[in-house]
């Protein structure tokens, strides 16, 4: 039943409480989340034994293929890549299918796609059933001429009844993605994207085909889809020169009380100079005590500026969902958000930082129409709670406000998010990568001694 009456804080916070012990953290099963800190031995596949060179020269798409079927085949284990880097994608990214209990471990390797044919762009991709797995402490790079926007790094495509479930990604790098740095699309349960280090998504994504959708972690969402995205947590990752949202999951239509997204934490990263933060839409979503530096439209102007037909995507896409009033082939008209979450429910957006994000959204050669910190118009049970926003200086236009509408509808809260004007702002957190305690604490056997 819905409340008609506005609860306190204490109250909110106590009902979100037991909401958040209800579904807090999911069952890993086979690789639980603290399995690093277990130093659970693992059988170890060494990319070397299988010929694999490293030299970042010859192509070691085989040998990487070889160690992980190989793993596959003893029922799990650790693909280990020694420090050095690897060239991979000759012809097509390195795919996987039906691929469980395999963890592919690299603290200062790199797997590189640097094929320049100009219709390549990702590195691995999963399909068909995925489960229990785990990528800690490589680095990606793609730095090819891909135009196609299906070229992501790191991909996970499954189908009904194929499913991805348990899934880690920690400590990882990041670098220069053709289109989405990590791309999840299908049904996923149980996911943990930790300390990874993003830079330079859509970097060169063909803005002209309606399949182009953006975010440097992006889950894909379908008006038809008959599965779910549930227990995906985003936490202490560090986002940057990204030049679409950083985190999207943003669910179009709606199913009658049913959410297609559900139970989403996103909590303590840093975002900077990107072109938009967050936009998530779903139930039960946690965005709390996150870094935001200089996120706004200026840096979707300033890539795009010669594609208008990417602004006209992007109109077309929003007037369809109601967010434009209009059709143009400006991407100017876009209404600017730091976070997203308008027509969510059972949201807390909480304690979270803003800094220098009002000039990113208002300066330009255009402003868009207009601009908030937190747009949340529309969502169910929303806590908007204790944000804070830093300007150095006051803007001659007027400075993002937070979006409260419907605030006191539901036992929704609106309080406490202030907009400070000053020189006294906070300092951005640095990058967290290479980071020693993400990768700690893991330990595979090779001829029978342990190897870390």
């Amino acid at each position: 039943m819905r409340s008609s009456t506005l609860v306190d804080r204490r109250q909110f916070v106590a009902r979100a409480s037991v909401a958040a012990s209800a579904i807090a953290a999911p069952s890993w099963g086979w690789l639980r989340h603290d399995v690093w800190r277990k130093s659970r031995e693992l059988a170890c596949f060494d990319v070397r034994v299988y010929g694999a060179r490293g030299d970042g020269v010859t192509f070691d798409d085989a040998p990487i293929v070889a160690a992980v079927e190989a793993a596959k085949s003893a029922g799990g284990g650790a693909i280990v890549f020694p420090p050095a880097t690897y060239r991979v994608a000759n012809g097509k990214e390195l795919t996987f299918r039906d691929c469980s209990n395999v963890v592919f471990y690299g603290p200062g390797a790199t797997l590189r796609n640097d094929t320049d044919t100009g219709r390549d762009g990702g590195v691995v991709t999963f399909r068909g059933s995925s489960r229990n797995i785990s990528l800690v402490g490589l680095a990606f790079e793609t730095a090819t001429a891909s135009p196609n926007s299906y070229d992501n790094t790191l991909s996970f495509y499954q189908r009904p009844p194929d499913m991805a479930r348990d899934i880690l990604v920690r400590g990882c790098r990041f670098l220069r993605a053709s289109n989405k740095h990590i791309n999840i699309e299908g049904p996923v349960d149980n996911v943990v994207i930790e300390r990874c280090y993003f830079e330079g998504s859509n970097f060169n994504s063909n803005p002209i085909k309606n399949v182009s959708r953006f975010g440097a972690i992006y889950f894909d969402f379908r008006s038809d889809a008959k599965y779910d995205v549930t227990n995906i947590t985003v936490q202490k990752n560090y986002f940057a020169d990204n030049w679409q949202f950083c985190v999207s999951m943003d669910e179009f239509d709606f199913k009658p009380n049913h959410s297609f997204f559900r139970n989403i934490r996103i909590v303590e990263n840093t975002f900077r100079n990107s072109t938009g933060g967050l936009w998530v839409r779903g139930e039960y979503v946690w965005i709390q005590r996150n870094f935001f530096d200089s996120v706004g439209m200026r840096h979707l102007e300033a890539q795009y500026r010669y594609m208008p037909s990417l602004g006209r995507y992007l109109s077309v896409k929003r007037a369809g969902v109601g967010q434009v009033a209009a059709v143009t082939s400006t991407v100017l008209v876009q209404r600017a958000a730091v976070i997203e979450v308008a027509n969510a429910r059972r949201v807390w957006v909480e304690e979270n930082t803003f800094v220098n994000c009002g000039r990113a959204q208002l300066e330009g050669a255009t402003p868009p129409v207009t601009a908030v910190y937190v747009a949340a118009e529309g969502a169910e049970r929303v806590a908007l709670v204790g944000n804070r926003a830093y300007e150095p200086v006051a803007l001659e236009t007027s400075v993002p406000t937070f979006d409260c509408k419907g605030a006191g509808a539901d036992g929704s809260l609106c309080e406490d998010n202030n907009v400070v004007v000053g020189n006294k702002t906070p300092i951005t957190p640095s990058a967290p990568w290479p980071n020693p305690s993400a990768v700690a604490g893991f330990k595979c056997v090779t001829n029978g001694r342990a190897s870390h």
